[in-house]
């Protein structure tokens, strides 16, 4: 027997839209020809690793690389569904999210 959620957010499937969600943290959005790319820098190894897993569950190619400074880096690769977020003006850090944002998964 599983745990009933009292999160909506748990019983549909993560999608592209819930990751503005790292626009609201040190995340950056650049817009490249038709599409956008979703970058963050962070801080530890596992923590790309969890959101390399997140951004592939909503069904993107996520990437892990290393910054000059050798820390981790997770980037999406450059994608048509990722340019209405960098329409917005969330394009870097200290942005804040959409305004009656409701995310689809909890992470």
């Amino acid at each position: 027997m599983s745990q009933l959620s009292f999160f909506s957010a748990e019983s549909v499937p993560p999608a592209v839209s819930d990751l503005t969600g790292v626009l609201a943290a040190a995340g950056q959005i650049v817009t490249v020809g038709s599409g956008a790319r979703l970058s963050v820098v962070v801080d530890r190894p596992w923590r790309a690793a969890a959101l390399a897993q997140m951004i592939d569950e909503a069904g993107m190619t996520a990437e892990i690389a290393e910054t000059d400074e050798k820390t981790p880096l997770v980037r999406t690769a450059v994608d048509a569904r990722l340019r209405p977020m960098a329409g917005r003006g969330n394009c870097g850090p200290g942005s804040l999210p959409p305004a009656a944002r409701t995310p689809t998964a909890m992470y």
